[in-house]
């Protein structure tokens, strides 16, 4: 998934404020706060439940981020935007990889992966959330 970390980064994702000079990208108020955690639960466990389809096991960093406090953990630094080899934007599934095809197929399967994480990392980014890049 060449190319997904401006994508997930884009401001589209993020809802902003002005405050004096600059912006911050800050959830409006604690509704939105509250609808925001609750799709990204919601995202997180598809995403958790696709990759259980496909490897017979959890994946431990959604395991983590799928706990409300966990996600805030500075240890979960950019793992729903890093695009490095073993990340969760770096995983295709496919039966090279020993993964069982999904009923969808491999390639219906993977963008579906890959519209869930853009989407789950959008709103960590609306969060503030580590996960998404905020330290």
């Amino acid at each position: 998934m060449v190319g997904l970390l401006p994508r997930l980064l884009s401001p589209s994702h993020v809802t902003t404020r002005n405050t004096e000079s600059h912006q911050l990208a800050t959830p409006c108020d604690d509704s939105d706060v509250h609808d925001i955690e609750v799709r990204l639960g919601h995202v997180l466990g598809q995403l958790r439940a696709m990759h259980v389809v496909a490897t017979r096991a959890s994946h431990p960093w959604l395991d983590k981020l799928m706990d409300p406090e966990g996600r805030r953990d500075p240890a979960t630094l950019n793992w729903l935007v890093a695009t490095a080899s073993g990340t969760l934007s770096d995983r295709w599934f496919c039966a090279e990889n020993g993964d069982r095809e999904p009923n969808e197929g491999f390639p219906s399967f993977n963008s579906r992966w890959g519209e869930l994480l853009t989407e789950a990392a959008g709103l960590a980014a609306e969060l503030r959330l580590p996960a998404a890049g905020h330290a």
